[in-house]
């Protein structure tokens, strides 16, 4: 798309995927050589090489001794269409002027671009196929920059998996795969709605109506314009082998978990689960349940239906027992630390851990390795057979909640000693300029960014700064608190247990940055260890 090739009078000219003059290499549908193109005494002329796929002049195929081809007119040689333009030749009284002109106007051009601090643009994508926008149908789609920074990705990456129409509005749907998630716009004209924010691993598994998915176990449906988790295919329990820490000729050895790691299983005798619950106080269903030692310092807790964390006395990790093959047979016991019941529950749980191990629920800032137990925590469960017992009497009871989104932070119950990350208040940038943030207490955060497009300008380099931050609040006098290249990244700065997380995501090559997103966080570390 774009490519153009000079035509010249005096030579015959070869179309083809093979073909040096115009190459074709990416059109599967274009034959190793496909079309030649001459002059004639009655202008352009263009003959069929017996094509497969045969050779179309403004949309009409043409006879085997060929056909003429005038300016404006249309070229189609497999999927790839050409159109023939007329490149006027200037007057010859212009050379002169050219040759003094062209040279100062690029050194004025040259003095503007350094004088310009931003250049704007318009990123686009181009379709196969024209996509439907209400009424205005196209194969060429605005991207806004709005979406780009609420994704971090950049236009020249967006590749649709597919385009529908579900709802049969005359709307069409984009389903974009990203690095972490898929998601699903539905376009009006140059506003982006997204549907749908979709784990990666989402597919139309056979016996589900479309457009419902199934993602890593769990069922996606559409309700009232958006997608919603509605089920999870069996629970998902987090299997940790007990580690012995001090090995002597006690039988009552200490013990602790080692790393979490999660599996689909299946619950044997459903009604224990509500005698269990019941012999600890809890009459609610329940959406997960954390034992003691699923992270260092956390208590025996569940999340209730309400949407509640409540603790269990006594504990479970002594309470349940798992059974199965594909076991580790080389540890005495392997018991599950945690279990989610429900597909909400699930990405519930993480969430929580998250917060508790970082202060800050969505993962934006978390760096794969920095944290190993968290890592095996947030793994891709594993779909081995293990069936997990609970040591109570049954009750006939049903003690798995209801499918219902949680919203809002939870604290986990933590022992005095391990209280977790200090929470991490978020927030993204999205365009050039001065942002404040207000933060609780005295603190006030203002956050500086320079062009979030720079071309071809000696300032606009990755080691350039971009971002800077400063604290107004607290002080009579500003207070440096961050400064972040073009680079990209994830930072960390702060003063006076004020800390700041950024997070840079950049598209840049030869002379050219593009800011896709920028997120920050805040936090108070005053007194508060690291996880």
């Amino acid at each position: 798309m774009g490519r153009s090739f000079r035509v010249e009078t005096h030579a015959t000219l070869k179309i083809g995927r093979t073909c040096r003059d115009i190459p074709l290499f990416q059109d599967e549908r274009a034959s190793l050589e496909h079309a030649e193109l001459s002059w004639t005494a009655n202008g352009f002329w263009v003959r069929d090489l017996a094509s497969e796929g045969g050779t179309f002049v403004d949309g009409l195929p043409i006879p085997t001794e060929g056909k003429s081809l005038h300016i404006d007119s249309s070229l189609r040689v497999g999927q790839t269409v050409f159109r023939l333009e007329e490149r006027r030749s200037v007057p010859a009284w212009a050379g002169w002027s050219a040759a003094v002109g062209i040279p100062l106007s690029a050194v004025i051009i040259g003095l503007i671009v350094l004088a310009v601090r931003g250049v704007s643009y318009e990123p686009e994508i181009r379709f196969a196929a024209p996509i439907a926008q209400g009424e205005l149908t196209s194969d060429q789609v605005a991207v806004p920059l709005s979406f780009m920074r609420r994704f971090g990705v950049d236009h020249r990456d967006l590749r649709s998996r597919r385009v529908t129409d579900f709802d049969a509005d005359g709307h069409s749907e984009l389903w974009f795969p990203l690095a972490d998630s898929e998601v699903v716009v539905e376009l009006h004209g140059d506003d982006w709605t997204v549907v749908a924010e979709l784990p990666v691993d989402c597919s139309d598994r056979p016996g589900l109506v479309f457009p419902d998915q199934e993602c890593g176990g769990r069922r996606f449906r559409m309700v009232e314009g958006t997608y919603v988790a509605v089920q999870l295919a069996s629970p998902v329990a987090w299997i940790a082998p007990l580690v012995d820490l001090e090995p002597d000729d006690d039988p009552l050895l200490e013990r602790q978990p080692g790393e979490p790691r999660p599996f689909r299983v299946s619950v044997a005798q459903m009604p224990r689960l509500t005698g269990f619950l019941r012999e600890r106080g809890i009459d609610e269903p329940i959406h997960y349940l954390a034992c003691e030692g699923v992270f260092p310092g956390v208590r025996a807790q569940v999340l209730t239906q309400a949407g509640q964390i409540h603790r269990l006395e006594p504990g479970c990790l002594g309470a349940m027992s798992t059974s199965g093959p594909g076991l580790n047979q080389s540890m005495s016991r392997e018991d599950p630390v945690a279990i989610a019941f429900t597909a909400n529950g699930f990405d519930a749980l993480r969430r929580d851990a998250l917060t508790y191990r970082l202060g800050d629920p969505d993962g934006l800032f978390r760096q794969q390795g920095d944290d190993p137990r968290l890592d095996a925590f947030l793994g891709v469960p594993d779909s081995r057979a293990i069936r997990v017992s609970f040591d109570s009497d049954p009750v006939a009871q049903v003690a798995v909640a209801d499918e219902a989104r949680l919203t809002g932070l939870r604290e986990w119950v933590h022992t005095e000693d391990s209280p977790g990350a200090a929470p991490m208040l978020m927030a993204s940038i999205d365009s050039q300029g001065t942002a404040r943030f207000e933060l609780p207490g005295c603190a006030v955060v203002e956050v500086q960014t320079e062009a979030w497009h720079c071309l071809l300008r000696r300032w606009c380099r990755p080691t350039t700064g971009f971002l800077t931050a400063q604290e107004v609040g607290c002080t009579d006098q500003p207070r440096p608190l961050m400064g972040a290249p073009y680079l990209g990244g994830v930072h960390v700065s702060g003063v006076d247990g004020l800390e700041m997380w950024t997070d840079i995501d950049v598209y840049g090559f030869a002379g050219q940055i593009d800011v896709n997103r920028v997120r920050v966080g805040f936090r108070d570390t005053s007194g508060v260890p690291a996880p």
